[in-house]
């Protein structure tokens, strides 16, 4: 039971440390792909710049404090059942699953991380490596399932 929304939820992992990750790389450390004229005139905003950037920080971490009774009603006890869990003896079969199947999203996370690595910071260098994802996207099985799923 429950073992499709398990292979589903440790894709998503795998999904989102990828997709995670290769922001990180394509926006901090890989070398910037803009004009040197912009990389040169780039500059931390002034003062009448970060002024209101502070007034809409603050706003947006105490409005939902500010406003929630607007929300959800003056006094109503809405919150107080966020985090409780209903719990009955049959929750105690994930207890004693094998330690290596409790690991399965962690071990896809590390994939996601890793792939992303490979593929946006070190496949960026293509003379050092005999890949890159460009050719991988550009192959003639990539583009065969683009096109089928394109066509739906």
């Amino acid at each position: 039971m429950g073992n499709f929304a398990y292979i589903l939820g440790c894709s998503a992992a795998f999904c989102t440390a990828f997709y995670s990750f290769r922001l990180v790389f394509l926006t901090f450390i890989n070398v910037p792909n803009s004009f040197k004229t912009y990389v040169e005139h780039a500059h931390e905003p002034g003062l009448q710049m970060l002024i209101p950037l502070f007034v809409l920080a603050f706003g947006s971490l105490f409005s939902g404090f500010m406003f929630k009774e607007m929300f959800v009603g003056l006094g109503t006890p809405f919150f107080e059942g966020s985090i409780f869990v209903n719990y009955t003896p049959t929750m105690l079969d994930g207890e004693f699953l094998n330690a290596f199947i409790k690991n399965i999203p962690l071990i896809f996370t590390i994939a996601g991380v890793s792939l992303s690595a490979l593929f946006i910071h070190f496949g960026s260098f293509a003379s050092d490596f005999s890949f890159s994802l460009f050719d991988i996207k550009m192959s003639n099985f990539v583009r065969t399932l683009y096109i089928f799923l394109s066509q739906k």
